[in-house]
């Protein structure tokens, strides 16, 4: 492993641990590097995203930071086996849920209102931070990761659509990085 005291990865490791304690939720690699970014610890460049991932890497194999440091939401696993139930007490579960279920229930508060608010997003990165306001008052959060493809164009379409025949006003707030690329695409 390449961890020495005194190396440019030794001293990513203390710089990183102290961020992931600022925050109350875990981060994604990527967050975590816009936060040394933005503290003028590293450059931002493709290249050292990259060498703090394999950093990161070999902290966590060797003890200096949790395996579960950081989050992945990008990466996931479907299907398989469920786990095993004894018949009774899957039957105790599924009562205990339907008891709690009320907790859960929310009227539409989008419902009679003049405008209809969605918040939309460019940076995947972000969207931990955004969820916690925009779930509290039910506003619908877009990930457009970059780009909006065109695949899902026409679903938004139907969505807003759908709100005009409902007489509402939809109201769009969309927050990004303006890189080359997007200006250009903006301005053609």
């Amino acid at each position: 492993m390449g961890l020495r005291k005194g190396t440019k990865k030794w001293r990513l490791i203390p710089e990183s641990k102290k961020i992931l304690e600022e925050y109350a939720i875990k981060l994604t690699l990527r967050q975590l590097f816009y936060q040394l970014v933005s503290r003028g610890v590293i450059e931002n460049t493709e290249q050292n995203y990259k060498y703090l991932s394999s950093c990161l890497v070999e902290a966590r194999l060797a003890g200096l930071l949790p395996l579960n440091a950081l989050e992945d939401r990008v990466r996931s696993a479907a299907g398989g086996d469920s786990e095993e139930w004894d018949p009774e007490e899957y039957l105790k579960w599924r009562r205990r849920a339907f008891e709690e279920s009320w907790r859960y229930f929310s009227l539409p508060r989008w419902k009679d209102q003049p405008n209809y608010v969605e918040v939309w997003i460019e940076k995947d990165a972000l969207s931990t931070f955004f969820a916690q306001v925009t779930r509290r008052w039910n506003v619908l959060l877009g990930v457009c990761r970059g780009y909006t493809s065109l695949s899902f164009l026409p679903r938004l379409s139907t969505a807003w659509r759908k709100q005009h025949r409902l007489a509402v006003r939809p109201i769009s707030s969309t927050l990004g990085i303006l890189t080359p690329p997007a200006r250009t695409s903006i301005a053609t």
